[in-house]
């Protein structure tokens, strides 16, 4: 799935979230990590929220969610692909479409500022992770996928 992933968001960007996810989560929590053992450490960090942007909320798992999110969607192409269901729907919040693929998505004529992860609470675009899934695993049966 690394290749999966890479298509849709560039390494650079999948690194920054990665490392703004621990550095601002460390730092929020910097503290009280100082005066606890290590199981208490763990503990509070998994507890941790930390802002990423204005809108954009993470803790010490928000990645791994995120990267399981866009596996279940993948999973579901896969299902409905196979003839085992006639459709699918994915309960993954959010859908993704903030995520671009070297971090927020931007309107014409916008700049996008260096070092910036996706808004809207999105992380991963979890609905471009499935059809390029789609297009990578099902290419005999798939040529197209439209996206509304």
């Amino acid at each position: 799935y690394t290749t999966l992933f890479r298509s849709v968001h560039d390494f650079g960007y999948l690194s920054r979230v990665a490392s703004q996810i621990e550095a601002l989560r460390d730092e929020e929590a910097g503290g009280a990590l100082a005066k606890t053992g290590l199981r208490e450490r763990r503990k509070l960090l998994r507890c941790v929220s930390v802002t990423m942007t204005g809108d954009t909320y993470a803790c010490a798992r928000s990645l791994h969610a995120a990267l399981c999110a866009s596996f279940t969607v993948c999973k579901a192409v896969d299902s409905v692909v196979r003839g085992e269901h006639r459709n699918a729907f994915c309960v993954v919040r959010p859908p993704g479409h903030h995520a671009g693929e070297a971090g927020s998505t931007k309107r014409a004529g916008e700049s996008e500022e260096p070092g910036l992860v996706g808004q809207g609470f999105c992380l991963i675009n979890h609905v471009a992770v499935g059809a390029r899934h789609a297009l990578a695993n099902h290419g005999s049966r798939i040529k197209k996928v439209v996206v509304i």
